[in-house]
């Protein structure tokens, strides 16, 4: 199984880059990371959380957030307890996901699971303030405070993606969805495909060139048969 990590801030893309991913064969599978601490929240966080519209405790109070996010040692240990608190949950997942050929993870502090050190490529999906700000808005419905909250971490530097990790391949998320897809494409074409698709490909290739010149030399016998006529 090959382990490819997603990350990035919130509202880059993340999830929607691993999605378009994954279109890409049904040997692919995505954990979003999110999915699993939500359950994780609701089980042993739930005191801590807010309503939403619907009266449902689903989000983190943002004040507790921004304050968890901007103090360095508080952060630390949170991101710690949090990847650790995860483990479990994430390692059931990979192993009822053996059979993948890969498996994709997605995380905005990916550097702090266990499996780090496992990803044979990494994409840092990037976005700029306004954009992320305008699909966190439309998507969660949250306030200008609360992606404040988001970004605290990333603004203080108390969260910095290792420089010199070669793994780490940046993707520019210009909000256009065909665009954003078609990234993914290019990526699983140069860096996921297995041995068998890439000799598919290669021979397609091959026959797709012989046609390409096959046509080009009948072309001037079609126009002098023309002429002819």
């Amino acid at each position: 199984m090959k382990l490819i990590g997603v990350t990035g801030k919130s509202g880059a893309g993340k999830t929607t880059f691993s999605n378009y991913l994954k279109e890409n064969s049904k040997d692919i599978e995505v954990i979003h990371i999110d999915d699993l601490l939500r359950d994780i929240k609701l089980k042993y966080f739930k005191f801590l959380m807010k309503k939403d519209k619907n009266g449902e405790k689903t989000k983190v109070d943002s004040k507790l957030k921004n304050y968890i996010y901007k103090t360095k040692p508080i952060f630390f240990m949170f991101s710690k307890f949090r990847a650790k608190l995860i483990e479990p949950t994430l390692n059931r997942r990979l192993r009822e996901l053996q059979g993948k050929r890969i498996v994709i993870i997605d995380d905005i502090f990916i550097k702090y699971h266990k499996i780090y050190k496992d990803f044979k490529q990494i994409y840092l999906v990037e976005r700029t303030y306004v954009n992320r700000r305008k699909s966190l808005q439309q998507r969660d419905e949250i306030t200008k405070e609360e992606i404040v909250a988001y970004d605290m971490a990333h603004f203080t530097g108390n969260y910095k993606e290792i420089k010199d990790d070669k793994r780490i391949i940046k993707i520019q998320n210009n909000s256009d969805e065909k665009s954003l897809r078609e990234k993914a494409r290019e990526v699983y074409l140069e860096n996921m495909l297995s041995e068998r698709e890439k000799m598919l490909r290669e021979n397609k290739v091959i026959k797709l060139e012989k046609v390409r010149v096959a046509s080009k030399k009948q072309t001037p016998k079609i126009k002098e048969a023309e002429f002819l006529r």
